[in-house]
């Protein structure tokens, strides 16, 4: 799960160095959305999940989530602070929290999901959020 929040990352840092604040969250989150539809990304989740819902693995793994946790947060983070009305911290948790309950309800979804229109929506809420 790491490797895919890495690549996600390292991909964004690639191509936006150029780009506003805006437009590198967009990307960001436009290439989060197209990794949940990979299938093989999907098996990662499927596996996330069911590994978080077991608590003895849970805490076998917990040095591997937060880990997870604090990539997707610097991630976040490192585009939210140059936002000013954004709070990087709280609304990296709040991007986090969100973007979770969307993969998680994807991934146990019939095939009429509509995770297009749902990213769509998804980045017009963050884009009003923070004043973009």
């Amino acid at each position: 799960m790491a490797q895919i929040i890495e690549g996600v990352g390292d991909n964004a840092d690639l191509v936006n160095e150029d780009l506003t604040a805006k437009d590198r969250l967009v990307s960001h989150l436009d290439k989060i959305f197209l990794s949940m539809t990979s299938a093989e990304h999907k098996l990662y989740y499927q596996f996330d999940f069911q590994v978080l819902c077991q608590p003895a693995l849970r805490v076998l793994l917990k040095d591997l989530f937060d880990e997870r946790y604090k990539l997707m947060m610097e991630s976040f983070q490192s585009i939210l602070r140059d936002i000013p009305s954004a709070s990087s911290f709280v609304d990296s948790h709040m991007l986090i929290a969100e973007l979770d309950g969307i993969a998680l309800n994807y991934l146990f979804a019939e095939d009429d999901y509509p995770l297009e229109e749902i990213k769509q929506r998804f980045i017009g809420k963050y884009i009003l959020l923070l004043g973009l």
